[in-house]
C-alpha cells in the first residue's frame, strides 16, 4: 500500500485534540510518522496512541531499560528498521549500553542478561512465533516481574509487531538522515 497521506492539519476539533495528545507524549510528529498517518482515522489513532502511551510513558510495570530491550529485540527479529531507529536513542536514555545494543543490532548473543531479561526475550520470541510460553519461562518472568509483567511483555511484543506491520504496509520511510541499522 502507498504511504498514508499526512492528514490535513486543519482537522476537526476532536481530531485536533487527539493530535495534541499524541504530540505531547511523543514530541514532534514529523511528516510520515505512523501516528500522523493514522490521524486519517482519528478514533483509531487515539486508541492505538493510548495503548502505546500506557506501555511507554506510565502505568506499566516494566522497567524502562527492559521495555526498550524488548522493543529493539522485536525490531531486530522483524527487520523493522524504523522501529530500531526510533527506539535506539530511547534505549540509550534508559541505560542500555553499547555492549548490549551492538550485539543485538548485529544478531549476536547478548552479554550478561539477567534471568528476567532472558525470560522476557524468550517470551517475546514465543509471541512472535505464536507459541505458548513454556512454564519455566513464565515462572522466571513472573519471579522477576510479577504476573502483570508477564502480561505486559506479551502485549508490548504484540503492540510493536502490529506497529511494525503498519509501518511496512503504509511504506513509512526512515526519518530524514537516519541510516538503515541492519546492513
Amino acid at each position: 500500500m502507498a504511504l498514508l497521506p499526512d492528514p490535513d492539519l486543519t482537522l476537526d476539533s476532536e481530531a485536533q485534540k487527539i493530535f495534541q495528545r499524541l504530540a505531547s507524549r511523543r514530541g514532534d510528529l514529523e511528516p510520515h510518522n505512523i501516528y500522523l498517518g493514522l490521524l486519517n482515522h482519528p478514533q483509531l489513532a487515539a486508541h492505538i496512541g493510548e495503548l502505546g502511551s500506557f506501555l511507554r510513558f506510565g502505568g506499566g510495570v516494566l522497567p524502562d531499560a527492559l521495555r526498550e530491550l524488548i522493543i529493539l529485540w522485536v525490531a531486530k527479529h522483524l527487520g523493522a528498521a524504523y522501529l530500531w531507529v526510533k527506539h535506539e536513542p530511547r534505549a540509550r536514555q534508559a541505560g542500555l549500553p553499547d555492549a548490549m545494543l551492538d550485539p543485538l543490532r548485529r544478531g549476536r548473543p547478548l552479554p550478561d542478561l539477567l534471568p528476567h531479561q532472558q525470560a522476557a526475550l524468550a517470551a517475546a520470541g514465543c509471541v512472535l512465533a505464536r507459541r505458548s510460553i513454556p512454564p519455566e519461562v513464565q515462572d522466571a518472568l513472573t519471579a522477576g516481574l510479577g504476573l502483570k509483567g508477564v502480561i505486559e511483555v506479551v502485549v508490548l511484543t504484540g503492540f510493536y509487531q502490529m506497529f511494525t506491520a503498519m509501518v511496512a504496509a503504509f511504506d513509512v520511510p526512515l526519518p530524514p538522515g537516519a541510516a538503515a541499522p541492519f546492513a
